[in-house]
């Protein structure tokens, strides 16, 4: 079952529901009740899937589904989000995590009995080479790929796939294995592996180039200004203040660099007297406050990470939008 918010007031989860689907698409302008309001509909949607599974109506079920991945849980992200960064209080936020886990998990349970999904857990991936649903991501305990720099992903169908993990490297995936651009890597002598048309290639290196992941052939404006070798992190064509960068998509750009961060060392002076070292003693091993964390965003069945244009993923799936 679907539960009721841990945190929220004393109105019942299973209140009234809008009777105006627009006024409900529009929302309330409260996203506790906007969601209330969605999590009841979540709960007769499973009800009424429960029926349709049972008298064997695919079309029914097919709707459903659909209802539910492109209407209802982008819905229930967005306000989920919007309720997690309204937080202050830390026990509210931990209750808040709690049930959005639990709706991950509500979501699942329903994808799965309809067949939308291969593992009950939304934390897991079917991974065809082993038969079985196991855990995905950067975090998993386990990684089942044995090629160095990968680790396994959900993909489509929750079908997991081993591809080049998401980092400052911005690795891209070429006959199965992960290389850097912009160096030799698989490449013939004289050639460097590039990004073309969002694949990567191996191409002649330019005469004006060093194939050392640092350079770059780029122009910010191709039919005003020819192509030339450019260093990444350094200001090159761009405006003053700003540097070439390369993001985790793959795309080049001008763009400000991020602000320094700064460290303030503090020192404690000598203490004059015997009472005073004492009193110091004793406040160094007194309790100490714990330095606060940044905590990072909800991981959830509506939220899939996103891949760069040389990861194995967004290279099978244009190689399957060719295909239809």
């Amino acid at each position: 079952m679907i539960r009721a918010s841990p945190y929220g007031g004393s109105s019942p989860l299973f209140g009234g529901f809008a009777a105006d689907s627009s006024e409900e698409e529009a929302g309330s302008g409260n996203p506790e009740q906007d969601r209330k309001m969605l999590t009841g509909e979540l709960i007769r949607m499973e009800r009424q899937l429960d029926q349709d599974i049972e008298k064997n109506d695919h079309y029914e079920i097919r709707y459903a589904l659909l209802n539910l991945e492109m209407r209802l849980m982008p819905r229930m992200a967005r306000l989920s989000r919007e309720i997690d960064a309204s937080l202050l209080n830390a026990d509210q936020r931990a209750g808040e995590r709690k049930f959005q886990k639990t709706l991950q998990e509500d979501i699942s349970r329903m994808m799965y009995k309809a067949g939308a999904r291969a593992c009950l857990n939304p934390d897991e991936t079917f991974y065809a080479p082993q038969n079985k649903c196991m855990p995905f991501g950067p975090n998993a305990t386990v990684n089942p790929c044995k090629k160095k720099d990968q680790i396994l992903y959900d993909g489509k169908n929750n079908e997991g796939a081993c591809d080049c993990i998401e980092d400052d490297r911005q690795l891209v995936y070429y006959n199965g294995e992960c290389h850097r651009q912009n160096v030799r890597g698989p490449c013939t002598p004289g050639n460097w592996l590039v990004m073309t048309n969002s694949t990567p290639t191996c191409e002649v290196t330019p005469a004006n180039c060093t194939a050392d992941g640092k350079h770059i052939h780029w122009s910010p404006d191709s039919v005003k200004v020819p192509a030339d070798c450019h260093v990444l992190g350094q200001r090159g064509p761009c405006s003053l203040g700003q540097i070439v960068t390369r993001e985790n998509g793959g795309t080049i750009k001008c763009s400000f660099p991020p602000e320094p961060t700064t460290t303030t060392v503090t020192t404690t002076p000598a203490p004059a007297t015997a009472a005073a070292a004492a009193a110091v003693k004793t406040s160094a091993t007194g309790p100490t406050t714990p330095a606060p964390t940044t905590e990072a965003p909800i991981s959830s069945v509506w939220d899939r990470p996103s891949c760069s244009q040389g990861s194995y993923r967004s290279q099978n799936k244009r190689y399957e939008e060719r295909k239809i």
